[in-house]
Formats: structure tokens, sequence, C-alpha cells
């Protein structure tokens, strides 16, 4: 061992340069945070930023639209379903903003990498139920600590296969999805269709029925589109819309149902003003009658018909289509 001893000179001078180490390691953080290129990385981030999906929001309104008339023709009443642009959020943030219980549906596809979850309000599914079966459905508490029953579950189920086929027909002109439930739950904690951490896109569909208001929320994990995710950002991709059977038998149905009047005329005379004004009670006015009348549809001229009795009452019988005379015949023009 060496006799050499450490001066106190030579002490001072080691810890002053450990002090000037620390001031530069501090002056080194300090720029960093002031705008310094090096930023700190959070490892347990997923690290993928946003995304605009201007093609999802297409198919988020094509889904509300065809939920809108599915839902209407269940019903039979007008509905109105609103849809928010969907969110970018982490797994575990949007699991605090679901309510508890709620009914959770963990769905798959199998044209799609991942599992998806259909979250109903219970509040919005007991109302339903109570307007199928003829009540108002304003003022339901909801489940109020009950489970659903069968029959509510039954109802729900309906409603559930209606927003998978409404959301199925608007995924078809971009990537087919088969989307079918495989389990139920009360909570979406149970439904655990991603890691807390990963990325999801959440869409919330607002229903209006008359006084009932609810919402049913769809998540899907952004692993979940990694194989369409090219055609989701693609603002040039121009899909026809998808033709829903279900929506055409309802708008049928719908105008088959309005009401329209329906006039028959028979002459037409013409008279000045000062003919009018002698006329009295008893005259009669002359009227050169034809062989055949117009009727009009809502003041338009539609068909003409021949005129008079059937079971003893006044009737028409129509002859042709107004509508017709108007089409231009071969090498005739329509002006």
């Amino acid at each position: 061992m060496s006799d050499e001893s450490v001066t106190a000179e030579e002490v001072d001078t080691l810890l002053e340069g450990v002090s000037s180490e620390d001031a530069e390691r501090a002056a080194a953080v300090g720029r960093s945070q002031a705008g310094d290129p090096v930023r700190r990385y959070d490892l347990t981030a997923s690290g993928q930023a946003p995304q605009r999906l201007p093609v999802l929001d297409t198919i988020n309104e094509r889904t509300a639209f065809n939920l809108r008339a599915m839902l209407g023709d269940l019903l039979d009443r007008e509905v109105e379903v609103s849809v928010y642009p969907f969110e970018q959020v982490r797994y575990e943030e949007m699991l605090t903003t679901l309510p508890e219980p709620a009914n959770v549906n963990v769905l798959d596809s199998r044209t799609l990498q991942g599992q998806a979850m259909l979250v109903c309000e219970p509040a919005l599914m007991v109302a339903l139920t109570d307007l199928l079966f003829g009540g108002s459905g304003a003022g339901n508490p909801g489940l109020e600590g009950r489970d659903f029953s069968p029959t509510e579950l039954r109802i729900i189920q309906r409603v559930v296969r209606q927003f998978l086929d409404a959301s199925e027909a608007a995924w078809e002109p971009i990537h087919p999805v088969d989307l079918q439930q495989v389990r139920f739950e009360t909570s979406a904690r149970f439904a655990s269709i991603a890691s807390p951490q990963a990325m999801v896109l959440v869409t919330r569909y607002e229903i209006r029925i008359g006084e009932v208001v609810g919402a049913m929320v769809f998540c899907l994990p952004l692993a979940t589109i990694d194989s369409v995710r090219r055609a989701l950002v693609s603002q040039d991709t121009e899909a026809a819309p998808a033709v829903n059977p279900q929506w055409q038998g309802h708008m049928a149905r719908q105008i088959q149902s309005a009401e329209v009047t329906v006039s028959a005329e028979f002459a037409q005379a013409s008279a000045t003003v000062a003919d009018l004004m002698r006329l009295k009670v008893g005259d009669f006015v002359a009227l050169d009658l034809k062989p055949t009348a117009v009727v009009r549809v809502d003041d338009v001229p539609f068909f003409e018909c021949r005129y008079g009795l059937s079971n003893k009452r006044y009737a028409v019988r129509i002859q042709s289509f107004l509508t017709a005379r108007h089409e231009a015949e071969p090498g005739e023009s329509k002006s």
C-alpha cells in the first residue's frame, strides 16, 4: 500500500469536478425540454399518433343511415340516428367513459384481425322493449339494479343484429366484414378485446325515438384494421353506396302509406265576372260534358277516365295514364 495521502486541495478539486458534471447534465435536460430535438420517449405508449381516416367517417355515416331505416321498420315509427366523429383513444381511457352496468356485445370478424365491441346503454334497450310492446318508452329508469329479462335479451339480440347488418352493408363497398356476436357481458371491463395501452377507434351513435334518447358505442381496436388502413386513409375511394333491401322495403311502405288528394274534373265552363255576379240560388250552369274525365292527383293531371255508377255510387274507370302523352314518340321532339 502506498504511503501517499490525498491532500485537502486535491479533495476540493475532485468535488468541484463532480459539481460541474451535474450542472452540465442539468443544463442538457433543460435544453431538451426547451425545444431541443432530443425528446423523452415513453416506452409504454403505443407509438401510434391519431390518424385521419376519412373513409371511416363515410362508413360510420352510412351505418347510421342504414340503422335509421332498420329501426324505423322494426318499431314502425320515426327514428333519428346521429353519429359523432370517431375518437382514437387508449382502450383503458375508453373504458372509463362507458356506463356500468351495460349491454356489452363482444364481436368477431372473419375478415378483420381481432375482436370489436358494441356497448348499448341499458336504458335505451329497456325503452326499445317498451316501445315494441306498445308503450311510450319515455321516463324509463333502466335496469334499476336488476338483470335484463329474457324478453329484453331477445329484443337486444334483434337490435344488435340490425346494427351489425347496417355496419356490414356500409363496409361492403370498401372491405367485406362478417361481424358475429360471440358473447355478452354486463361490463366492458370483462370484454378484454385489447390491451389497456392499445389504441382503439370509438364511434358513438345517438338514437332518438320521440322522447326516448340513448346511445350505442362501437369500439374497434386500431390493430384490427391494419390490413385495410390504406383504403380507409385514401380520400380517392369512391365506392357506390350499397343497396339495402330492408331500407328499400321500408321506403316503399312509407310511400304507399302517404296520403294524396284525388279529384275528378268532368267539365269546365267559362264565365265573366258579370255573369257570376248575376247568378242566384236555383240557377243552372250549362256544362259541355265530355265522354271522359280527367282525374288529378294533388292537382296534377294523372288519369283519363270514363265515369258512371258502380254499386249505386258515382265512380270513374281508368282508361289511360296522361303522363304517357308527354313522352315523345320515336322521331318526335320532347320540347
